[in-house]
């Protein structure tokens, strides 16, 4: 699901697709797609040499991403999600669960202490969308009435900083979409003052 209607997404401007619709991802799905994935990497990982489970597990860790349109907007299924894939048995191939990585993506429209304790206590890699200053943030992200985005997505931006500026520095990056529409110079240079990655 997704509550922004960023005038480049293809779900805003299709005519003939599926345009945007509440649907979310079922629990038994989720775990359906979990379970997969852990077969397929625990199977992989135990053919490796020591030396080389060291190197992947540097590398390409086991990781759970979520991504929408908006992840927070089904914020119950990100943590049911995340409980059940720590709870998997791991350790059985020495695999510990601080070895495990999580990753989402977010357009900040949704931020609230459960979802930031949530991402800091887990060490989320948080894609976080900001183009740039309002006046180029809002150029293509808006919302269902067309108002811009901005002032809730850096004000939660903002708030994730002051809640654990350490977090902030080291596992949030800012993604910026850019069109011809945008000043390309004043959206970087807007970005590069944030202080994420």
């Amino acid at each position: 699901d997704c509550n922004y209607r960023c005038t480049y997404c293809k779900k805003t401007i299709a005519k003939d697709y599926k345009g945007h619709s509440k649907n979310d991802l079922s629990e038994e799905k989720a775990y359906k797609g979990i379970n997969y994935y852990f077969n397929k990497y625990t199977a992989f990982f135990r053919k490796l040499s020591n030396e080389k489970k060291e190197l992947l597990l540097q590398i390409v860790p086991p990781s759970l991403s979520w991504y929408g349109g908006e992840p927070f907007l089904n914020f119950e299924l990100i943590k049911k999600s995340a409980d059940y894939f720590k709870s998997l048995p791991w350790n059985k191939y020495s695999i510990k669960v601080s070895d495990l990585r999580f990753t989402t993506n977010t357009n900040l429209s949704v931020m609230n202490d459960e979802i930031l304790n949530f991402l800091v206590d887990n060490r989320v890699n948080l894609y976080a969308s900001l183009d740039g200053p309002a006046e180029e943030h809002d150029k293509c992200r808006v919302f269902k009435n067309g108002g811009g985005t901005f002032h809730t997505a850096y004000h939660n931006l903002l708030k994730i900083k002051k809640f654990n500026e350490t977090y902030f520095r080291e596992q949030v990056s800012i993604f910026g979409v850019y069109t011809d529409k945008h000043d390309y110079d004043q959206c970087v240079n807007f970005t590069r003052t944030i202080g994420a990655l």
